[in-house]
């Protein structure tokens, strides 16, 4: 028996190619996040909305060769989004690389070759339409209607165009961000984490660290300026959110780091044992 690829609802449904799917995430916009197909769990881990959609759409739908086994649920939503009827290819097996350059390197390979249509409107239709639904505009991350002269989508958190310098809070704007001094200190969760971190916090001069030799200095590079960093690349509500986000890094980046001191000390105690 097998599973829906989208929800994991166990049982055979209707198979579509790969190239189907593509098309329809890639061109045709596609989101079962934001369907309520599957869960999104971005910013539970303070990673940003549509980590998760980003994430799924570059690693697995932009590598993947095999064909799509989609329930019945699932295949009602994503109709609107194909294109002609399920065309599967008999392809059962594929495997994908979970490495963010790959990832990366795939999703802007597919976004080329699948360069996105007017997407379809699966919203149910009213029989009397406002004037001001004839104005609004669609958002170009998430797909919602929006007003025509809004600098940030209400629905996603987006900004559209350059972000405005604010008084107070000004993370995410780059050079622009004025970092608060109270954030100024060692970051543990760069250092543990460095490359995980990086991804997270839009810190991308992380990806540094999976070069060899560099990468041995960059994470001390990450642990002393990583905070400072993660401020200017990443719009954050509060210093108190940011604090609270990094503190979660930093207990995960130490627990990895038990962990794997733990699993040391047992290998190192069976292969004394067996001598």
């Amino acid at each position: 028996m097998g599973v829906c690829d989208i929800c994991n609802a166990p049982g055979m449904g209707t198979l579509i190619s790969a190239e189907q799917m593509r098309e329809a995430v890639f061109k045709n916009g596609f989101n079962p996040f934001k369907l309520g197909l599957t869960p999104d769990l971005s910013r539970a881990f303070g990673t940003g909305a549509g980590a998760s959609y980003n994430n799924w759409k570059n690693t697995i739908v932009a590598q993947d060769t095999s064909d799509w086994n989609i329930c019945s649920k699932c295949i009602t939503k994503l109709k609107p989004y194909l294109k002609g009827a399920p065309k599967p290819t008999g392809v059962k097996k594929a495997t994908v690389s979970q490495h963010p350059v790959v990832s990366a390197l795939a999703g802007a390979k597919a976004q080329e070759k699948y360069k996105p249509g007017k997407q379809p409107d699966v919203t149910p239709k009213r029989k009397i339409k406002s004037k001001i639904i004839s104005i609004l505009k669609i958002c170009p991350f998430c797909g919602e209607k929006i007003l025509p002269a809004a600098i940030k989508c209400k629905h996603c958190g987006e900004w559209l165009g350059e972000k405005p310098h604010l008084e107070g809070n000004t993370s995410g704007q780059g050079n622009l961000a004025v970092v608060p001094e109270e954030i100024k200190k060692w970051n543990w969760g760069a250092f543990l984490l460095s490359l995980i971190w990086g991804i997270g916090n839009n810190v991308w001069i992380a990806l540094l660290s999976l070069i060899p030799y560099v990468g041995f200095i960059m994470i001390f590079v990450l642990g002393a300026k990583g905070s400072e960093w993660a401020w200017q690349k990443k719009r954050w509500d509060s210093i108190e959110h940011f604090k609270n986000v990094q503190k979660k890094w930093a207990i995960a980046g130490v627990g990895l780091l038990i962990f794997g001191i733990v699993m040391l000390i047992i290998l190192s105690a069976i292969t004394a044992s067996q001598r």
